[in-house]
């Protein structure tokens, strides 16, 4: 069930990547692997700026917009999965919100500290919660 602690989680499943703007974009993990924004009524992540979007047919605009948007979530990839436990202490800073079930708010050192609340510390993996101390 999304938002709660699962007996077998080994790592954060949400993250916070650098944007080009003043906040950054949180992305959730989902099941399969697929990182969507978060929280899911934000949209499909950042928009491309109209002043970038190229004169033309509709066909023409349409097919900029989704080569945009493809190598946009492919950059959110590759930042993610280049410190994935650095964008989950990025999103417990940016959120107040534990990194691995997204719905705790963070209130003691311990929890802030590790980037995870008291129902998520216990299933994290040894290296993982280290991981996420010494980012944090």
């Amino acid at each position: 069930m999304p938002g709660r602690p699962q007996a077998t989680m080994t790592e954060p499943r949400y993250f916070s990547t650098s944007g080009d703007g003043p906040t950054p974009w949180c992305w959730r993990r989902n099941d399969s692997g697929t990182l969507r924004p978060w929280p899911p009524h934000t949209g499909d992540g950042p928009s491309l700026p109209k002043a970038e979007l190229p004169a033309g047919s509709w066909g023409e605009r349409l097919g900029a917009v989704l080569d945009w948007s493809r190598s946009t979530l492919a950059a959110v990839h590759a930042q993610v999965d280049a410190d994935p436990l650095g964008a989950a202490v990025r999103f417990a800073r940016a959120t107040g919100r534990c990194c691995c079930c997204g719905s705790a708010r963070l209130q003691s050192v311990p929890e802030r500290l590790s980037s995870a609340c008291v129902g998520c510390l216990g299933l994290l993996a040894h290296d993982t919660l280290s991981g996420l101390v010494a980012r944090g």
